[in-house]
Formats: structure tokens, C-alpha cells, sequence
């Protein structure tokens, strides 16, 4: 502290001629913040501050608004696990669009997972950039991956609700370094832009070569993040992904993943997806199905009392499905309830399904 000014603003009667820093005032009295200026303060709105609750892609996985990394070995199906969760976020309406960016895969691999079932839809955008017919999509002076994020990035397209994936960043970062900080501190400023449009970015990466362990099987344990710091540290949430039934999955017609987090700022809790490679006569909705983590760690206790109720009142009517009105009435709750809206948009597909057939909303427990 300064002494000189400090002695003078003890002095008896004399009034500091300045407005005090904030070290010199009193440290007991409680600082109120008025919400509503504050927002003028900093640019932010009022409704910004009060109140506000996390959207999720996946419950308390990926929120909406967020920036989002998974990385694996080269080869070990990433990109497929990326392809559901896209898949899911879209036909359960989390998200209202999506841009899939691919610059890593052939045309080919995607078709063969079942890419058709999605790119028929309006707002499902697949951007293969490596077709021999993507130069059609660059304007002039956009020649690289990286200069077509910075273009979108800048421009004034609306990308609110929208899921973007980048695949993977290595295809993305351009002549920017990967091992170096100040180079992806520089990458990832362009997708706080974009996150800053209201979307939600998952960006895929890649780690070491995988290992194997003394019984000469694939070991997890030997994976590591490849490249700067400045990756994890600019991410809300990071995961290593691995499969669980590698020896087996083409035999059981699905990949197991194992979402195992490595960076928690917002969600970030570990879940497993599996990913059904081929259609049949069982297949599960989706073609999707996530374990969600174990819930009664996450949610209030009058969260989950609702969810145990939901899912009692689904289980006697498991074939037929239960009107949204009629579960209002069953669970005694007004059917514009906050609670109850909120718990059925948040799982749904993880924990029950809604299908609109005719005017009717009908729910069904997975």
C-alpha cells in the first residue's frame, strides 16, 4: 500500500480528493452488484445474469454453446462416434442444424456409415473437402481449411442452435503449428468466434500411437494428448475415446465408446455411446444409444424423484407409449410445468423418446 496517501486519507476531516481504489476500501462491507447495471457496464443483458441454466447436447456431457474436444489414435473411429453424437443432437432436436466439416475422411467412409440417412434432411449439412467438387465452395481468396473457418467466422451468418464439427484439427489448423501455444491460442480465438455465434463446436484431435500392454493387447493407459497445452486449456471440455469391443464389434454389429474426460470446465462428466454400424430388425433408436453418467450425483434430489416418477408411469405403458397431457395428469403436475419441461427435453433419447404422431405427442421409455 502507499503509506504517504493512505496517512493522508486517515487524517481527521480531510476527504481524499480522488475516488478510492478498490484496496482502500473497507473490506467488510458487503459489495452489491445491481445485475442490471452491471450489464450496461460490461455489455451484458439482464436476463444474461439471472437465472441462467445450461442447455445440454448431452446432459451433463456437452452443453450447447461450448467448445468441445475428442481425440483418439488415428483409425480408431472417432470420427464415427462424432457421426452419433451429431446424429443424436439433430433428431432430438438439441440442435437445429448441423455442419459436419470433414477434411479428413473419403466420401466413401461415410457412406458406408450411413451418412444417406442423414443428408437427406434440410439442415443436416455434410462439407466434404476432400471432393474433387469442394474448390466450388471457397470464394476467392478463401484457399485453405483454415481460411474458410476465419471467413465463416467474420461473416454475419447466423449459426445460432447449430452443431459445428471440425474433422479433425490437424486438416483445419493450416500453416499454424499444433505443438505451439501462441499458434493455437491464435487457432482457437477463430473458434471463439464462432462459438460466440451461438454454436456449439466439436473439434476432433488425435493422440499417440497406441501401445500395447504385456498381454500384447491395446492399451488405453499408453494414450497422451498430442500438441500445445493451449488446446486443452482454450476447450470447455476435452475426452479421450476408446473402444471397448475392438476384438468384437463387427461380430456385435456396434462400436462401444468410452468417453473418458480429460477437461471439465462445463460438463465433462464421462459417459460410454455405442454406435450401431448395421441396420436390423432390433436396432435401438437412433441407432444411438448413450449411457448417461449416474444422474443422482447431478441432478437435485426433486430432479430425480421427477425422473423416477416419469420413467414408473412409462414402464406400465411400455408398448403403447403415454400422451405428453396424459403423463401431465398422471404425475399431478400442470402441463406447462417448468420442472416437468425441462427434465423431459433434457433425456430425452437417452431416457425415453417423444414421437409427434398426428397433433399428439407421444413418450415411450427406451
Amino acid at each position: 500500500m502507499n503509506s504517504k496517501i493512505d496517512k493522508i486519507i486517515a487524517q481527521v476531516g480531510l476527504k481524499s480528493p480522488y475516488d478510492e481504489p478498490p484496496r482502500l476500501r473497507d473490506a467488510t462491507q458487503p459489495i452489491i452488484l445491481d445485475p442490471e447495471k452491471f450489464g450496461k457496464m460490461y455489455g451484458l443483458k439482464k436476463e444474461d445474469l439471472m437465472g441462467a441454466s445450461t442447455e445440454w447436447i448431452i446432459p451433463f456431457v456437452f452443453a450447447k454453446n461450448t467448445i468441445n474436444v475428442i481425440y483418439a489414435p488415428a483409425g480408431s473411429g472417432k470420427t464415427f462416434s462424432a457421426w452419433g453424437i451429431a446424429k443424436i443432437a439433430y433428431l432430438t432436436n438439441r440442435v437445429k442444424t448441423v455442419f459436419y466439416f470433414d477434411a479428413d475422411n473419403g466420401i466413401q467412409t461415410l457412406f458406408n456409415r450411413h451418412i444417406g440417412e442423414l443428408i437427406r434432411y434440410k439442415n443436416f449439412h455434410y462439407i466434404s473437402l476432400n471432393s474433387p467438387r469442394a474448390e466450388k465452395i471457397y470464394d476467392e481468396g478463401i484457399k485453405t481449411n483454415e481460411a474458410l473457418l476465419r471467413a465463416l467466422a467474420t461473416s454475419p451468418a447466423d449459426f445460432s442452435n447449430a452443431l459445428i464439427v471440425i474433422d479433425s484439427l490437424k486438416d483445419f489448423s493450416g500453416a499454424l503449428d499444433i505443438e505451439s501455444g501462441k499458434d493455437m491460442n491464435q487457432f482457437f480465438r477463430i473458434l471463439m468466434k464462432l462459438r460466440e455465434k451461438n454454436s456449439t463446436l466439436l473439434i476432433l484431435h488425435h493422440t499417440n500411437k497406441q501401445t500395447k500392454d504385456e498381454n500384447g493387447e491395446p492399451s488405453e493407459k499408453s494414450l497422451t494428448f498430442t500438441g500445445s497445452q493451449m488446446i486443452l486449456n482454450s476447450s470447455d471440455t476435452a475426452y479421450l475415446v476408446y473402444q471397448k469391443n475392438r476384438e468384437t464389434n463387427k461380430k456385435d454389429n456396434r462400436i462401444d465408446y468410452v468417453f473418458k474426460p480429460e477437461k471439465d470446465r462445463i460438463g465433462g462428466a464421462e459417459m460410454e455411446v455405442s454406435v450401431f454400424t448395421k441396420a436390423t430388425e432390433t436396432k435401438r433408436i437412433y441407432d444411438v444409444v448413450i449411457r448417461l453418467p449416474k444422474l443422482s450425483e447431478y441432478l437435485s434430489e426433486k430432479d430425480n424423484l421427477l425422473i423416477e416418477a416419469i420413467l414408473s408411469v412409462l414402464s406400465k405403458e411400455e408398448d403403447r407409449g403415454v400422451e405428453r397431457g396424459k403423463l401431465s395428469r398422471l404425475l399431478k403436475k400442470h402441463p406447462r410445468d417448468k420442472r416437468l419441461t425441462r427434465i423431459l427435453k433434457d433425456f430425452d433419447g437417452f431416457l425415453w423418446v417423444t414421437k409427434k404422431i398426428n397433433s399428439l405427442y407421444i413418450i415411450n421409455k427406451i
